[in-house]
């Protein structure tokens, strides 16, 4: 009796312990700053990979080609990111091109990284790479790809949208 009583203490620790350790996970920007250009589709389907426009398709989608210098495009695509709950920079700098982000889950606090790299491709026009992966767990049910699919629809949206004249 008293060993399923330690027993049973031991387990809800270890599962406290385990729940603790994945929402306080530490994200290392050596691991985890991609650059989305040069990353393979993991063999779990837990990540979603957009190429830039140009580049050879053998990702999950092709990113659209965007009248705005590159630095611009990241900035914009960061600010949407950031807007949403839970999400912060890892490293990089949109000054650069080249940001990755990490976004929580809500209530396990599941990490996400999601690398971003701008492109110039002429004049004042650019495109995206985007990596999105999940740190933990087998599958995502979709969240990288509905991530990814949001934050672009939100540029779309934005950049067709008239701007506001002063």
């Amino acid at each position: 009796m008293i060993f399923a009583k330690y027993g049973a203490v031991a387990l809800v620790v270890l599962v406290a312990a385990i729940l603790l350790y994945i929402r306080l996970a530490p994200m290392d920007p050596a691991q985890w700053h991609t650059d989305p250009h040069k990353a393979a589709k993991a063999a779990k389907p837990n990540d979603y990979l957009v190429r830039a426009f140009g580049q050879t398709p053998d990702g999950d989608r092709v990113a659209g080609l965007y009248t705005l210098p590159f630095t611009t495009l990241c900035f914009h695509l960061q600010a949407t990111a950031l807007q949403e709950p839970r999400t912060t920079v890892l490293a990089g700098s949109c000054d650069l091109g080249f940001i990755t982000l990490v976004q929580r889950s809500r209530l396990m606090g599941y990490p996400d990284a999601i690398s971003i790299m701008a492109d110039r491709v002429g004049e004042d026009r650019s495109t995206l790479a985007i990596y999105s992966r999940s740190r933990f767990g087998e599958a995502d049910f979709g969240v990288n790809k509905a991530r990814v699919d949001r934050w672009l629809a939100s540029i779309a949206a934005d950049l067709a949208s008239p701007q506001p004249t002063s």
